[in-house]
């Protein structure tokens, strides 16, 4: 048997902390934190209101942080295409580079005519060399 045959995790942690690992609160106990204290000693009108408030409230940090993710997607959205402008600038300098390095060495063909001249200059040189050399030793 290998050592993860057992359970991930203890009885006491899936009843305690699985709900709140999905963000579900499935426990009947008053917040540790606090949110439940201003209902506490509430009258129902008064506690109508304080959630009709705080809906009010929500709704409205929700309008806010909808802005502001607008705002943040604008931002992105800009500087995504400043990238794409970027880029593509520097595509087409590489573009402009390579076009003209091909029309340099397209002006300058190569010509066999000069090395067929001198390979030949040097191999008559060459045999006039070893016949005056073969004249004079005989």
């Amino acid at each position: 048997m290998d050592r993860f045959s057992g359970a991930r995790h203890s009885a006491y942690t899936l009843r305690r902390f699985y709900p709140a690992m999905y963000g579900q609160n499935l426990t009947f106990m008053p917040s540790q934190y606090g949110a439940d204290d201003a209902k506490a000693g509430a009258s129902q009108r008064e506690k109508s209101a304080v959630e009709t408030g705080t809906e009010a409230g929500a709704v409205l940090l929700l309008r806010y942080g909808q802005k502001a993710l607008e705002g943040r997607f604008a931002d992105a959205e800009i500087a995504r295409e400043g990238l794409r402008q970027k880029y593509a600038s520097e595509a087409e300098a590489r573009l402009v580079s390579a076009q003209a390095l091909a029309k340099q060495m397209d002006q300058k063909p190569f010509n066999p005519v000069p090395w067929v001249v001198g390979g030949l200059g040097v191999v008559a040189a060459g045999g006039i060399a070893y016949y005056l050399i073969a004249k004079r030793k005989a």
